[in-house]
């Protein structure tokens, strides 16, 4: 039985995509993951790849290679999971987590076999897992917003009351000479509008509460 026999089908049975090479970075075995993952088909990959050309960055190529040359006590070297984007058949980048490894086969010679983890999945449920935080803190902030609101017209009701009666009586007095009676009455316009906030600023709590 040879090692393609056993490996083979076991590379197979994995949903991440692997891909095995010999040491010159030709491409030896590309399981259905990886077609799945890349869009090259087995036969295609073969043929017409080698290891680098599956990286989105060369950078990214050559930092696994160090890091596979490297060697610690003594044994060959292997790249823990990093994280990097492969380039897909139709030039798309896919973010993948990457663990490689040197591999010694029966006939004495050696390669290197990835693994490689589509990120996509996890990104995606952690960009609607920030949207949701973003939207639960939005409504606490309006909950908030919603409870500071009646106290905040309660506390305007009054002074801006008795402000408006004031002023009528200044002007129904008859004392204020023109200038003067033209500054009370956009004083009025604008406790006017303040009036018609406040009433808003309830109108809203109410709403708000109601929906609750």
């Amino acid at each position: 039985m040879t090692d393609a026999d056993v490996l083979g089908p076991l590379m197979e049975c994995l949903n991440d995509a692997v891909v095995a090479a010999d040491r010159h970075g030709r491409i030896v075995h590309f399981n259905t993951a990886a077609t799945r993952l890349l869009g090259w088909s087995t036969s295609e990959a073969i043929e017409r790849l080698r290891t680098p050309d599956l990286y989105a960055d060369p950078a990214d190529a050559r930092a696994v290679m160090v890091r596979l040359r490297q060697r610690t006590a003594g044994m060959p070297g292997a790249v823990e999971p990093m994280e990097v984007d492969l380039r897909a058949r139709d030039g798309s980048k896919i973010p993948v987590r990457l663990t490689a490894a040197w591999v010694r086969v029966s006939t004495g010679g050696v390669g290197t076999v990835g693994v490689f983890t589509d990120c996509r999945p996890m990104r995606a449920a952690e960009q609607r897992m920030k949207l949701a935080t973003e939207l639960v803190a939005a409504r606490e902030r309006s909950s908030d917003a919603a409870q500071v609101a009646p106290r905040l017209a309660a506390e305007l009701a009054q002074p801006m009351t008795t402000a408006l009666a004031q002023l009528d009586m200044v002007l129904e007095s008859g004392l204020l000479s023109d200038p003067a009676e033209g500054r009370v009455l956009h004083a009025l316009e604008q406790l006017e509008r303040v009036r018609q906030i406040v009433h808003d600023l309830t109108n809203h709590s109410t709403h708000w509460k109601a929906e609750r």
